[in-house]
């Protein structure tokens, strides 16, 4: 028990820090909100309800590679709150001054972790942004995976 609150202790240190800096926060931006919110849309009605319950838990977000690879990480997951099936990749259509770009939300073992764009935070600074379509995607295509192979090379 002691170790668990020590363990518990030393994340929000963690997360504060990456708060003070910018790298993170305990809630959604405006910008991640509009892509889960299309992602919402076409849940069925069980897996939106698990949805909204994992993002009633306490959560932190850590934004890394300038806002572009967002995971949140639940303090406390309740397994209750699992959404049955695969690990899926959402491929979030949206437009942007008149170009379209996709931004991808990402299931794993049944939880929401991540929110990738393909561009850094200054980019969507102050821009328009309207979501145009909301498809199953292909998790080898991930942003994350591709930040990855540019920074260290294929495998």
């Amino acid at each position: 028990m002691v170790i668990k609150t020590i363990k518990a202790i030393l994340y929000r240190c963690w997360d504060f820090s990456l708060f003070i800096t910018g790298e993170g926060s305990w809630s959604l931006t405006p910008l991640e909100k509009l892509i889960l919110n299309a992602v919402k849309s076409v849940l069925t009605k069980d897996a939106l309800k698990l949805l909204n319950a994992q993002l009633s838990q306490k959560y932190f977000v850590q934004r890394i590679n300038d806002c572009r690879i967002n995971s949140i990480f639940f303090y406390d997951k309740n397994e209750n709150y699992k959404i049955p099936g695969d690990d899926l990749l959402f491929r979030v259509e949206i437009e942007i001054n008149k170009r379209k770009q996709d931004v991808h939300v990402t299931f794993f073992d049944g939880y929401i972790t991540n929110i990738e764009f393909k561009k850094g935070k200054k980019f969507y600074h102050g821009e328009k942004v309207k979501v145009c379509d909301v498809t199953i995607g292909n998790s080898d295509k991930s942003h994350a995976l591709a930040i990855d192979r540019l920074e260290h090379g294929r495998k």
